[in-house]
């Protein structure tokens, strides 16, 4: 299954739903892609990940990746419901120490409205 994105909006806030898988160049790529985009026309993005269900290399990549864009552009960049597995990459890699995690995305887009 390859990695599938919807985007819908709140407000400054974009909001891109996930699911599948978070592997290979092209996959990881097209995320890094969207989320880039909306950096440009909101000021946060929060990234639903609550239908991805394996990562790889190339998704950890994707997600420094989506995190560096947001910081050079002066946006939020939240990230939400990650299904236990991607969770635990995150934590064994360390980089859930420099990512805004939510458990859900009702949680995470009210963090965008006390930001602003």
């Amino acid at each position: 299954m390859q990695l599938h994105l919807e985007t819908h909006f709140y407000g400054e806030a974009a909001v891109v739903d996930c699911s599948g898988r978070l592997v290979f160049k092209a996959e990881a790529q097209a995320l890094c892609d969207r989320v880039t985009e909306l950096l440009r026309n909101y000021r946060a993005v929060v990234i639903n990940l609550n239908g991805v269900n394996a990562t790889d290399g190339a998704g950890l990549g994707s997600i420094a990746a989506c995190v560096e864009k947001a910081q050079e552009a002066g946006r939020i960049l939240m990230w939400c419901e990650l299904q236990r597995e991607v969770r635990r990459l995150l934590e064994l890699t360390g980089m859930a120490r420099v990512l805004e995690i939510y458990n859900s995305e009702a949680e995470a887009l009210e963090a965008c409205r006390v930001a602003a």
